[in-house]
């Protein structure tokens, strides 16, 4: 056996890794395509190619990194820089980061203010609801709520579909008033543009337009030569639109440096526009797109690999392939599949077996149980405080969609960019015995000539506040966050001032609300200035999830996990259980078309795949209303593999050299009209 190359040298990258992990760090110029199987080490993979290219001579600040997750592209590039150090100049994080960061680069290219704000969901629905007021509905019907409309053009904007489709997608009783949405849409896209406002999929629309520009696009290829993408199967029609663009054109651009990673048969976001068909699309794009496959499983026995290769060549479309287990020793367990009388039984026999493990060693914390909807877990919750078992619930709210959160944001949001309408209206209507009378008129008063271009504070000045309605803490908040100082401090002092509100608002829960503030104004410590902060507020972060359950038996003792299938995506556990393994849950009942279902099978693969030595299924025969559960369609599938049982959470861009004096027209891009 040979020892390990020195350090620096870019063959020491290479020599703990398999035959096709290799081929993929090492692969050469052009695009590839990396068809990665659960477990197979693709992380690390992409970790060692960051560093083959940066140690085989390309600038590291000419390397790309797109990710899904703001904490995968940490990780990454925190490993990278591990091995080279030099891998600090790569810029990586999520498309939504990245995009945000090529636009406030360019602002004046786009049109847009520097500290332009970005809306987060529910200020969209505010907008969105005032200019539907603006167009009249054609029918003499009820018209969708702001939030349906909201939906609908967002799933236009990623899956680049027609309109009608987007209605019929998301709210098919309304597909005959389709023309009317899209007036809609137009009225709100212009909204945006006069007050210098982006939404979350405005980050990408623009991008795109930038990389399908001929001078920006060249600058930004120019700037990224080499372009790794992480879990590709996730991406929808808008981010395979922006991978395109940074390959370039096809007919002057036929062999980019552009690699993209995923696995088709875990594309289980279809709600969100992602498809398995778009790692088959790159194949298309590039005909001369090198094909490498991982299929090495560093993480489950091969019993477990046995059911998941299964269930993977069950699918439509699918890369060719067979995950085999790697260096896992000592005795591989078959997956077992547990019938149960009735879900109050299967909750009992999930404690159980849960209980059972870890008196052979397995800890809580690497034990999980998998659901395809939390409503399936309600039972479970109940039996799991009853056994005094700790679990966690994974998947937190998004930090920006916490009421209070929200609130503290608005001020900060409003200093940043006073034309933030939204912000300015939670606020006003924050205010005690502020009707939305009173609102409208105030924010009236903030769309006068006398008050543009001032400061949040002065646009307050001869502001028609009602009699009742006491201006005081709104005026005080303000004043203080405008001062100077870093962020965090000026936040925690702006809520100290708004304080009276958030009382009269919150009562009892404000103490514990406040707790949750503290720790929203300590992420502003991460960032050099509110307009950096606000956006990451709104692209990158998540509240922590949430956790709960009866005390431990020892209390230092974690958790259990008790999880949906999506939320578990990316993890692993020494066991994991997968209870109501019948139809109605496994598949979901709402899954109606071939593509659905199709989905659903790749949902089932994510659960099976996160077990690493002990996979349990559970089928209990009668529901909890004593009707008798279907038998799911994965059973016969996977019948040969298991045993039926009866129980008893980057880098700066460079400056915009090359390109002054470039404008896009996005009014007339997005609206069809200039200026």
């Amino acid at each position: 056996m040979h020892p390990p190359p020195a350090a620096g040298d870019p063959a020491d990258l290479l020599h703990d890794l398999n035959e096709a992990q290799r081929a993929v760090v090492t692969a050469g110029s052009g695009p590839v395509l990396v068809v990665a199987g659960a477990g197979s080490g693709k992380t690390t993979t992409l970790v060692r190619r960051v560093a083959w290219l940066i140690r085989s001579g390309v600038p590291p600040a000419s390397i790309l990194l797109l990710t899904f997750t703001r904490a995968s592209a940490a990780n990454m590039l925190a490993r990278a820089r591990a091995l080279v150090p030099e891998a600090a100049e790569v810029t990586g994080g999520t498309f939504h980061s990245v995009a945000n960061g090529v636009i406030r680069q360019l602002h004046e290219v786009f049109g847009l203010p520097s500290a332009f704000t970005i809306l987060d969901p529910d200020d969209v629905e505010q907008a969105v609801r005032a200019c539907m007021a603006e167009v009249p509905y054609p029918d003499t019907g009820r018209s969708p709520k702001a939030r349906t409309v909201a939906n609908v053009l967002s799933l236009k904007a990623n899956t680049r579909c027609a309109l009608e489709d987007a209605v019929l997608r998301r709210s098919p009783d309304y597909v005959d008033a389709a023309d009317w949405f899209g007036a809609v849409g137009a009225r709100y896209a212009e909204w945006k543009l006069d007050r210098g406002l982006l939404d979350y999929d405005d980050l990408l629309v623009y991008f795109a337009f930038g990389l399908n520009n001929p001078e920006v696009g060249a600058h930004l290829r120019a700037r990224w030569q080499h372009v790794l993408v992480d879990e590709h199967q996730d991406s929808n029609a808008l981010q395979l639109d922006i991978v395109y663009g940074l390959g370039g054109p096809r007919d002057t651009c036929p062999s980019p440096n552009v690699m993209v990673v995923g696995d088709p048969a875990q594309a289980i976001y279809g709600f969100r526009g992602s498809a398995p068909a778009t790692m088959m699309h790159v194949a298309q794009q590039w005909p001369a797109a090198k094909v490498l496959s991982l299929e090495v499983n560093y993480r489950s026995t091969q019993p477990i690999l046995d059911l998941v290769n299964a269930v993977d060549l069950a699918m439509s479309p699918r890369f060719d392939r067979t995950l085999r287990a790697g260096t896992i020793g000592g005795e591989a367990e078959r997956p077992i599949l547990v019938a149960c009388s009735d879900e109050r039984v299967q909750s009992a026999e999930v404690c159980r077996r849960v209980l059972a493990a870890r008196e052979d060693g397995v800890e809580l914390a690497d034990q999980a149980v998998l659901v395809r909807s939390m409503w399936a877990a309600r039972r479970l919750e109940a039996e799991l405080l009853a056994q005094r078992i700790p679990y966690r619930v994974v998947g937190g709210l998004r930090i920006d969609e916490a009421a209070h959160v929200k609130d503290a944001l608005s001020l900060a949001r409003v200093v940043d960019n006073p034309l933030n309408e939204p912000a300015w209206a939670r606020l006003f209507g924050l205010l005690p015995n502020a009707g939305p009378a009173a609102v409208k008129k105030l924010l009236a008063h903030l769309r006068t000539p006398a008050v543009e271009g001032t400061s949040a504070v002065a646009r307050l000045d001869g502001a028609p506040f009602p009699r009742k309605v006491d201006p005081a803490p709104l005026l005080a908040a303000l004043r203080v966050f405008s001062g100077t100082g870093p962020v965090s401090a000026r936040l925690r002092a702006a809520i100290t001032a708004f304080e009276p509100v958030f009382v009269a608002r919150y009562e009892a829960e404000w103490r514990d609300r406040r707790r949750d503030l503290d720790t929203v104004a300590g992420l502003a410590d991460e960032h050099d200035s509110l307009t950096a902060f606000l956006a990451a507020i709104t692209i990158d972060y998540g509240l922590d999830a949430r956790e709960k359950g009866g005390p431990a038996d020892k209390p230092e003792e974690r958790p259990l996990t008790l999880s949906t299938v999506h939320s578990a995506k990316g993890l692993e556990w020494h066991t994991v259980h997968i209870p109501s393994f019948v139809a109605g849950h496994f598949p979901s009942p709402y899954s109606v078309s071939t593509d659905e279902i199709a989905e659903e099978l790749r949902v089932f693969y994510v659960a099976t795949s996160r077990a690493r030595r002990s996979l349990v299924l559970y089928r209990p025969v009668v529901g909890d209303n004593g009707y008798l559960r279907g038998e799911s369609p994965y059973e016969q599938l996977i019948s040969a593999f298991v045993d039926a049982q009866e129980p008893p959470p980057p880098p700066k861009p460079a400056p915009a050299a090359g390109l002054t004096g470039v404008r896009i027209d996005m009014r007339a891009a997005l609206l069809g009209k200039g200026s």
